[in-house]
């Protein structure tokens, strides 16, 4: 409590921006400078992969990633799970074939049990009083003896290489309605023309695709192609007429395309499961076990951890410490300030029973924030998002979502401007949630003061937040 440790910690996000520039000026090696740019992104680029990815490698899970077993088979297990069913769907008797190879594959993996003391991640963690230091200066790195023999490990990859190739050939084989290119033209055609269905389109974005759609079932054998070139054919023809006599703002969308797209998308959904999209998508996830050097404990111990925070600035600790010229640098501390935070949000993280970490976005408006996501039931989970504004000061939004996509919002600020920016654009959230399949069930704006009460503390309350630790 009396500590002065933490006082001085700064702001992640100027901070790690500061170090992306000393990087450049004092010639770090380039391996660490692109981590360092990767850290923090700004706003503008945010979706849901982007927000994974962000706070997966924030630094607060290493000890974690450390710690999970790096054995390469229960993953091949899972794809091969997954094609095997998929095998025992079809009717080809290729297909028969190689779910036999599937199913003897899958004997030879037996599953990993290997035990891990839950408490073993936070030992460095909790106990402060150790060389703390020290436990900054070394990035733990695997161990060198495999898991699995050498041998073994190139000969799975070998029966996994036999099996994507014997997938490979049957697409190949396949008609070019159930090819990749057809399903990627499709999709570019109905994006085409879906914002166009009640407004005009302009012919010459149109007629392109159409004719390279035409020319694709020209290869096609299936029974179906034939009534779709005829449609095609037509459809042509009155684009051309429409374009020479209509005005571009009176040009419409041919109803007839729309069942064209639809008859092929119906055709590839009934394909057998051999040439399945599904299918596709299982050949590529099974391509990268395919070479043996990728499937050995440290390389994907060195692919989990390459872009994660903690990882890269305990590297670059290192390289501190081998550069006298560094080490009273600003550079130096700079890094020690943000592995400081990194070490302070994973304390908090267990203390609070939560997954608390920097806010990790920018943007001009941003001066430092923090979020910190906590499952308290079942089907219960809450985020608590603070944010420090230039113009508006402390902004602090409660989330909870129950009931598998019901959300709740609560926002406290003193900022009346930006409370009357929020309730204007209201509507632009609920479409925004809309869209991620949530339901925006209540939101609230508050003055800070009245973030001071028990509301989030009552236990009656819908939002049972339960942020306040008690020691």
């Amino acid at each position: 409590k009396n500590s002065t440790i933490f006082k001085d910690m700064g702001s992640f996000s100027k901070d790690i921006t500061q170090l992306q520039s000393l990087a450049k000026s004092q010639s770090l090696p380039q391996k660490i400078q692109t981590a360092l740019s990767t850290f923090i992104k700004n706003i503008d680029g945010l979706d849901a992969k982007v927000l994974k990815n962000q706070i997966s490698n924030s630094g607060i899970f290493l000890e974690s990633k450390l710690a999970t077993p790096t054995d390469a088979k229960t993953p091949i297990k899972i794809v091969l799970q997954e094609l095997q069913l998929l095998l025992q769907k079809s009717t080809t008797q290729e297909a028969k074939q190689l779910n036999i190879q599937v199913k003897a594959l899958l004997q030879e993996l037996k599953p990993t049990t290997t035990s891990i003391k839950t408490d073993t991640p936070l030992k460095t963690i909790v106990n402060i009083d150790k060389s703390i230091d020290n436990a900054k200066l070394s990035l733990p790195i695997p161990s060198d003896k495999p898991v699995d023999n050498p041998k073994a490990l190139q000969l799975l990859s070998q029966n996994i290489e036999k099996i994507t190739k014997t997938l490979q050939s049957l697409h190949v084989k396949a008609d070019i309605i159930h090819s990749k290119p057809m399903q990627i033209l499709l999709e570019t055609l109905q994006n085409s023309i879906k914002p166009h269905q009640n407004s005009p389109i302009e012919v010459k974005t149109l007629l392109p695709q159409i004719q390279e759609l035409y020319s694709m079932l020209l290869q096609s054998k299936s029974q179906s192609s034939s009534s779709l070139l005829g449609a095609l054919e037509k459809i042509v023809t009155v684009l051309k007429t429409i374009e020479q006599s209509l005005p571009p703002s009176e040009t419409k969308v041919p109803k007839e395309l729309q069942k064209v797209i639809d008859t092929l998308h119906v055709s590839i959904k009934k394909a057998d499961p051999i040439v399945s999209k599904e299918m596709q998508g299982i050949h590529e996830k099974l391509l990268p076990f395919t070479k043996a050097e990728l499937l050995s404990p440290k390389h994907i111990m060195s692919e989990r951890i390459v872009h994660d925070m903690k990882a890269n600035i305990l590297q670059l600790t290192q390289e501190i410490n081998q550069s006298p010229a560094l080490q009273n640098s600003e550079l130096a501390k700079i890094v020690d300030k943000l592995s400081m935070q990194i070490d302070y949000y994973q304390l908090y993280s267990h203390l609070n029973n939560s997954s608390s970490l920097y806010f990790p976005f920018v943007w001009d408006q941003l001066d430092e924030g923090s979020l910190s996501i906590k499952k308290v039931k079942e089907t219960k989970f809450y985020c608590e998002i603070n944010l420090n504004l230039k113009d508006h000061g402390e902004l602090r939004v409660m989330l909870a979502l129950y009931d598998e996509n019901q959300i709740n919002i609560h926002a406290f600020s003193e900022s009346e401007i930006l409370k009357n920016t929020l309730r204007e654009n209201i509507s632009i959230l609920k479409s925004a949630f809309s869209e991620a399949e949530l339901t925006l069930r209540e939101i609230r704006f508050f003055d800070k003061e009245h973030s001071k009460n028990s509301h989030y503390n009552d236990a009656q309350s819908d939002l049972n937040m339960g942020f306040e630790v008690k020691v």
